[in-house]
C-alpha cells in the first residue's frame, strides 16, 4: 500500500512537471509572437545592418547588379542572393521597406518552429517533446541576438537548413535524398554556413546508406557549383569574390571559440546535465534511433547526431569570426532545442526519479533563458528622433555620405552610400588591390569635398587623415540617451557630423 502511494505521488509529480513544461513552452512562443508583432512595422533599423540589406533589395527591384566592383554608393554583403530575391518579391507586392523584409524572416521563423516541433516529435514519438523543443528555441530569442525577425539572412537560411536536414533524417531513397539536397542548396543560397550542418548530416547518413548520402551530397554540390559558375560569369568574377573569397580571407580567433564553448555551457547547463543522465542510463536502444513514426524505416541515429554536431560547429565558427554577434548562436540554439526535446522524452519514458529530474532540468532550462521582452522593443523616441534626423539630412544642400545608416539619407532624397559593414569586410579581405582602389576613391571624394556632409557612427579621422583636414567634425546632439540606438546588434547611431571646411 505504501509503495502504491509513493508510486501515485511520483506519477502525479511527473504529470505536474509535464504540464509546467508545456505551459512554459507555450509562454515562450506567445512572448516571442508578441515581441515580433510589436517590432515588425518599426520604420527604422532594429539592427544596424538592416539598412544595408534594404539597399540590396532595392537594387534587385531596380534591376541593378548586386555583385559588382565596390564603390562609394554600394558594396555587396558577402552572402548569396536568395534572401534579397525573396525580399524583393515580397516588397514588389507589399511595397519596399523594412516590413516586407522582416516578414520574410518572420515567416521563416514560423517555418523553423514547425520543423523543430515535427522533427523532435517524430524522433521522440512525443508531441509534448516537440512542443518543448519549439518553446525552448523561442525562449532562446534573446540569447541568439533577438534576430529571428530582423531583416537579415539568418532566419531564412536556418529554416531551410532545418527543413532539409529533417527531411534527410526521416526519409529513405535516392529521390528523397535529391529533394533534401535541393532544399539544403537553397539554405546555402541564403547563407553559406548551411553547408556545415548539411555535411554533418550527410556524413552520418553515409554510415547507413552510402547511396543516399552520395545522392544528397552530389545534388547539393552540383547546384552550388552550377550557380557559382553562372553567377561568376555574369558578374565578371565578383560573385565568387564576395561570397567565397572575402570571408575566407578573414581569420578565426581561438579565444572567441573558447568563449563560445563557455557561453553555450553556461546557457545550456541543464541540457548538459540532461545529456549526462541519458549517457549514464546507457539505455538498451542507444545504438538505434530515439524513435521513429510507426512504419517508417529506421535510419539510425547517425544522421540526426551529425546534423546536431554540424549546427554546433557552425555556431562555433561563426562566434570565432571577429565581429560575430549573438546571431551566430542561432544554429546552436536550434540543435539544443531538438536535442533537449528528444532527451527529455527518453528520460520521461524511463519513469522514476530520472524522469522527475529531467522535468526539473527542463524547468530550469526555461528559467535560464528567460529575458525581459520590453528591452527588445523600440520606443516612440526612436521614431521621433529618427524622423528629425531625416529632416536635417533633407535640409542639407548637396549629397550626404552616410555609410552606417545610408537608408536615412536615401529617405531624405540623397544618393545611396556603401554600408559601413561592407566597407569593413572589404578592408579586412585578402583582396588588397580592390580595397586600396576603394580607399583611393574615398580619399579623392574627401579631398574634393564632394559631400555636403559625411555622417558617421564613429570618427574615422585617424584612419583617414584627409577627413580631418578637409572636414570639420561636430557631435550629433541626441537629447535621449538611447534614441535611435538599434535594439539588437551593435549599439550604434549617427554620432558625428562632418561639414566641409571652407577656409582653404
Amino acid at each position: 500500500m505504501r509503495r502504491a502511494r509513493r508510486y501515485s505521488r511520483g506519477v502525479n509529480r511527473l504529470q505536474g512537471l509535464r504540464v509546467v513544461l508545456g505551459a512554459l513552452a507555450l509562454l515562450a512562443l506567445v512572448v516571442l509572437a508578441g515581441v515580433v508583432a510589436a517590432r515588425a512595422d518599426h520604420p527604422f533599423e532594429l539592427e544596424w545592418q538592416e539598412g544595408g540589406v534594404l539597399a540590396h533589395v532595392e537594387r534587385v527591384l531596380a534591376g541593378e547588379p548586386l555583385y559588382t566592383a565596390p564603390g562609394l554608393e554600394f558594396i555587396a554583403f558577402p552572402y548569396p542572393p536568395l534572401y534579397y530575391v525573396v525580399g524583393a518579391a515580397v516588397a514588389h507586392v507589399g511595397g519596399a521597406g523594412f516590413l516586407a523584409l522582416r516578414l520574410v524572416s518572420i515567416l521563416s521563423t514560423i517555418a523553423a518552429l514547425i520543423v523543430i516541433h515535427r522533427w523532435t516529435a517524430r524522433r521522440s514519438q512525443s508531441a509534448l517533446a516537440g512542443l518543448v523543443a519549439a518553446g525552448l528555441f523561442a525562449a532562446a530569442y534573446r540569447l541568439s541576438g533577438a534576430w529571428l525577425d530582423v531583416a537579415r539572412v539568418d532566419a531564412l537560411s536556418l529554416a531551410l537548413t532545418l527543413a532539409g536536414l529533417a527531411w534527410l533524417d526521416a526519409r529513405r531513397g535516392v529521390g528523397h535524398a535529391v529533394g533534401a539536397g535541393c532544399v539544403l542548396f537553397l539554405a546555402f543560397f541564403a547563407k553559406q554556413s548551411a553547408l556545415l550542418p548539411a555535411a554533418g548530416c550527410i556524413a552520418g547518413l553515409a554510415l547507413g546508406s552510402r547511396r543516399d548520402a552520395l545522392a544528397c551530397a552530389g545534388t547539393l554540390l552540383a547546384l552550388v557549383a552550377a550557380t557559382t559558375l553562372v553567377l561568376d560569369a555574369r558578374t565578371d568574377g565578383w560573385y565568387r569574390a564576395y561570397v567565397f573569397d572575402q570571408l575566407a580571407g578573414q581569420g578565426l580567433d581561438a579565444g572567441l571559440a573558447l568563449g563560445f564553448a563557455k557561453e553555450i555551457s553556461v546557457a545550456y547547463a541543464p541540457l548538459i546535465a540532461l545529456a549526462g543522465l541519458v549517457a549514464w542510463r546507457g539505455t538498451r536502444d542507444a545504438h538505434r534511433d530515439l524513435a521513429q513514426d510507426a512504419g517508417e524505416p529506421k535510419r539510425g541515429v547517425a544522421p540526426f547526431a551529425g546534423a546536431l554536431v554540424g549546427f554546433l560547429l557552425v555556431a562555433g565558427v561563426g562566434r570565432a569570426h571577429p565581429g560575430g554577434y549573438d546571431n551566430t548562436l542561432l544554429p546552436a540554439c536550434a540543435a539544443a532545442a531538438v536535442g533537449f526535446g528528444c532527451a527529455l522524452a527518453r528520460l520521461h519514458a524511463a519513469g522514476g526519479w530520472v524522469a522527475t529530474a529531467a522535468g526539473v532540468l527542463g524547468v530550469l532550462q526555461f528559467a535560464l533563458l528567460a529575458y525581459d521582452p520590453r528591452a527588445q522593443l523600440p520606443t516612440e523616441a526612436d521614431r521621433t528622433r529618427g524622423a528629425a534626423l531625416v529632416e536635417r539630412l533633407r535640409a542639407t544642400p548637396g549629397e550626404v555620405w552616410m555609410p552606417d545608416h545610408g537608408y536615412l539619407a536615401e529617405r531624405a532624397g540623397k544618393r545611396p552610400s556603401a554600408h559601413g559593414m561592407a566597407v569593413i569586410d572589404l578592408l579586412r579581405s585578402n583582396d588588397r588591390a580592390t580595397a586600396q582602389r576603394f580607399v583611393d576613391e574615398l580619399v579623392r571624394a574627401i579631398e574634393e569635398r564632394r559631400y555636403a556632409a559625411i555622417v558617421l557612427d564613429r570618427p574615422w579621422d585617424d584612419d583617414l587623415p584627409p577627413l580631418a583636414r578637409r572636414y570639420r567634425r561636430d557631435a550629433v546632439a541626441w537629447p535621449d540617451e538611447r534614441a535611435l540606438v538599434p535594439v539588437t546588434g551593435d549599439p550604434r547611431r549617427p554620432a558625428w557630423w562632418y561639414s566641409p571646411r571652407r577656409d582653404e
